[in-house]
C-alpha cells in the first residue's frame, strides 16, 4: 500500500519544524527565525560562526571589529545571549558597554526576545516570574543576565559569557589617557575575574584609538597572543581569536575584491565614500577600517626613512646635539623619556639615534653627564622639567663631578606638541634626516603612528632639534701665495 502524498499544510508544518530545529542548533538560523525583517550578510554569517564556536567552548576569548551600524551589537549583545540561555537556562551572561544605559537597552531587547512567540516556539527557557527589570533578569533556571557600564562594579556576579560592547563612548574618551588606562585596569582586575573557569569573553568594538582596549590586548606592552579568525579556521591557534571586518576590503579575499564594501545591501560603495569624505581620513581609518592609523592617515611615510651606519657617520665631520623630552614619573603606565642624539654633518644633514626610556629625575641627570662624556656640545631639556626638576640638582652635580655640560632649556614657544612634530615633515620628505641603523626603531614606530599613536616621546624629542642644532662651519683652506718664488744666492 502506497502512502498518500502529504497535504500542503502538512509539508509546511514539516518545514516549520525543520526551521525551529535549525534555529535551536545554529545561531545564524536562530537570528533569521526570531528577528523580524532580518537582513543577512556574509559578514553576519562569519560573526555567527565565530560566536557558535564560542558557545561550544572551542574559542574562549574573541575579538570582533566592525564599522558602525553593521549589526555587530544586534548579533553579539542581543541575539547571542538569547540563544545561549535558550540552549542552557542555567547560563550567566554579563554585557558591558560604555554606559550602563546602553547595556540595559541591549538587556531589554534580549528579554523581550525571550518573551516572544517565535522564541517560545524554539526553546523551553522562560523568564523568571519576578524578572521585570530591563538590565537585570533571571531565567526560570539558574541563569541570569546583567547589564553593566564599563568601569563599574560587578561584585558578586559571575559570567559564563562576558560581552564587552564598545568600551568607549566617543573620540574624546578614546583620546584620554586617563580613561584608556581606567578601562584597561577595569578589564584586567574586574571583568576578567568575573569569568567562570570555563567561561568565555567577547570584546566587540568600533575602533577609536591605537591604544584602545583591543589595541592593549593585541599590541600593548601586556599584549596577549592572538590569531586572525581566517587563520584560525585554517588551523592556527592562540589565546585570542580576532575577526576584523573593514568597511572596504584592503585586499582581495574569499568574499570580495579590494575596495568593495562589507555590506553592500545596506551600505553601498557610494554611501561609504561619502561617509569617508565627511569624516576625513583619521576617523574613517579608525571607525570604518578598524585601523586607527593607516597609510592615508600618516603624516610621515616609511619611504622617507633613510639610513646610515654609525661607522659611516663616524667618518664625517659633525657637530653633536642632544635633545631630551623627559617624563620623570618612573611607573609602568607613564609616558617615556625621549632622547635624540643628532650628528649634524657639513651638508646640514641630521644623522640621528633616538630612543626612549623610563627614568626618574636622578637618572635624567646621569643621562646628561653621559651625553656630555659622549661629546655632545649642547644638550636641550624641555623647559618645564628643566626648570622645576633638573636644574636645581644638576648644578650641584656639576660641582661634585667637576664636569660642566652645556645644558639649555628647550622652549616650545606656545606651539602645541602636534604642531612641533609636524615641523619635521619637510625635513623627512626632503631627505635631510638619516636614521642610524638599529638605533631608531622606536622613533619610526611613533612617526608612523602619529598623531594617533600610543607614544610620541621620541619624535617630540626629535622635533626639538629644529632650530637647535647647527652644522659645522666650513673649513677654510689656507690661501696659497701667488708670488713667484725667487732664488736667494748664498
Amino acid at each position: 500500500m502506497q502512502n498518500s502524498p502529504k497535504s500542503q499544510d502538512a509539508l509546511e508544518a514539516d518545514r516549520e519544524l525543520a526551521r525551529r530545529e535549525l534555529a535551536r542548533r545554529h545561531l545564524r538560523d536562530f537570528c533569521s527565525y526570531t528577528y523580524e525583517n532580518y537582513i543577512e550578510g556574509w559578514h553576519t554569517q562569519l560573526i555567527c560562526d565565530l560566536l557558535e564556536r564560542v558557545e561550544k567552548g572551542e574559542i574562549r576569548f574573541a575579538i570582533i571589529e566592525a564599522p558602525p551600524r553593521h549589526s555587530k551589537s544586534l548579533h553579539v549583545s542581543q541575539l547571542f545571549p538569547a540563544w545561549v540561555v535558550g540552549r542552557d537556562k542555567d547560563t550567566d551572561v554579563i554585557v558591558a558597554s560604555y554606559s550602563g544605559d546602553l547595556a540595559t537597552d541591549h538587556g531589554r531587547e534580549t528579554r523581550n526576545l525571550i518573551d516572544s512567540r517565535a522564541y517560545k516556539n524554539i526553546f523551553k527557557t522562560r523568564l523568571a516570574e519576578d524578572s521585570s527589570a530591563k538590565g537585570k533578569w533571571n531565567t526560570d533556571g539558574k541563569g541570569s543576565y546583567n547589564a553593566v557600564g564599563v568601569g563599574g562594579s560587578i561584585t558578586g556576579r559571575g559570567a559564563d559569557f562576558f560581552i564587552i560592547d564598545d568600551a568607549f563612548r566617543d573620540r574624546k574618551e578614546a583620546d584620554s589617557m586617563v580613561i584608556r588606562e581606567g578601562i584597561w585596569k577595569w578589564f584586567r582586575s574586574v571583568a576578567r575575574t568575573r569569568l567562570s573557569p570555563t567561561g568565555a569573553m567577547v570584546v566587540m568594538m568600533t575602533r577609536w584609538h591605537e591604544d584602545d582596549l583591543i589595541g592593549r590586548i593585541t599590541d600593548g606592552e601586556d599584549k596577549e597572543p592572538w590569531v586572525d579568525y581566517f587563520n584560525y579556521i585554517k588551523g592556527d591557534r592562540a589565546k585570542w581569536v580576532r575577526l576584523t571586518l573593514p568597511a572596504l576590503a584592503f585586499r582581495d579575499d574569499k568574499y570580495r575584491k579590494e575596495g568593495e564594501p562589507l555590506w553592500p545591501e545596506r551600505y553601498s560603495l557610494e554611501e561609504l565614500n561619502d561617509i569617508k569624505t565627511t569624516l576625513g581620513p583619521y576617523e574613517w581609518g579608525a571607525l570604518y577600517q578598524g585601523k586607527p592609523v593607516d597609510d592615508s592617515n600618516r603624516k610621515f611615510k616609511k619611504q622617507w626613512f633613510h639610513y646610515r651606519t654609525m661607522e659611516e657617520v663616524s667618518k664625517m665631520r659633525t657637530r653633536k646635539f642632544a635633545t631630551i623630552d623627559p617624563n620623570l614619573k618612573k611607573s609602568d603606565d607613564s609616558d617615556y623619556c625621549g632622547v635624540n642624539r643628532n650628528y649634524v654633518n657639513e651638508r646640514g644633514q641630521w644623522n640621528i639615534r633616538a630612543n626612549r626610556y623610563r627614568v626618574d629625575s636622578n637618572e635624567v641627570i646621569n643621562l646628561v653627564f653621559l651625553l656630555h662624556d659622549e661629546g655632545f656640545e649642547k644638550i636641550g631639556i624641555e623647559e618645564g622639567a628643566f626648570s622645576y626638576v633638573v636644574e636645581p640638582f644638576l648644578k650641584e652635580e656639576m660641582r661634585k663631578r667637576g664636569k660642566f655640560p652645556n645644558v639649555v632649556p628647550l622652549k616650545h614657544g606656545g606651539r602645541m606638541k602636534e604642531t612641533r612634530i609636524e615641523g619635521l615633515v619637510p625635513y623627512y620628505s626632503n631627505g635631510q634626516i638619516f636614521h642610524i641603523v638599529g638605533e631608531c626603531s622606536e622613533l619610526e614606530e611613533e612617526a608612523l603612528a602619529f598623531p594617533r599613536g600610543t607614544h610620541d616621546d621620541v619624535i617630540d624629542a626629535t622635533s626639538y632639534q629644529i632650530g637647535f642644532c647647527e652644522k659645522p662651519a666650513p673649513v677654510i683652506q689656507p690661501r696659497q701665495s701667488t708670488k713667484p718664488k725667487t732664488n736667494v744666492a748664498l
